[in-house]
């Protein structure tokens, strides 16, 4: 390998041949990837059945559906899965451990503001006037 310089910008140039690019995949199927999907297909589709079947088994309806989503909503489910969701993405998101606990100290921290802030005080004014109307 010998090294010359090009006429114009100084840069030094050699005199092997170019390499070819990697390629990181192509955009066709081979018969793997297409065995791959029918396969998990297959899977979707059979656990579908088997849910729906039992389902069906059991006599629960669209009614009892909506009766649970009604109870879950007052029950606070979605938001206690939001906060969860908070704690759990600034605790994977952060760039160090560091910035993990941190995180998660102040997603923590989050999540009991509200109690001290309006809770704690109707509490405690509930408690001292008790006998007034």
């Amino acid at each position: 390998m010998t090294y010359k310089y090009a006429v114009g910008d100084g840069a030094p140039t050699t005199n092997m041949p170019p390499t070819q690019k990697p390629s990181f995949g192509s955009n066709t199927l081979v018969t793997v990837d297409i065995v791959v999907l029918v396969v998990y297909f297959l899977l979707v589709l059979a656990v579908g059945f088997l849910v729906g079947a039992s389902l069906f088994a059991s006599n629960i309806g669209s009614g009892h559906f909506i009766g649970l989503a009604g109870s879950g909503a007052a029950a606070g489910i979605g938001a206690i899965a939001y906060e969860w969701n908070v704690i759990v993405q600034r605790s994977l998101a952060a760039k160090t451990l560091t910035h993990a606990k941190g995180g998660s100290l102040l997603a923590a921290y989050l999540k009991v503001l509200p109690f001290f802030a309006i809770m704690l005080p109707g509490m405690i004014s509930r408690i001292l006037y008790t006998g007034t109307d």
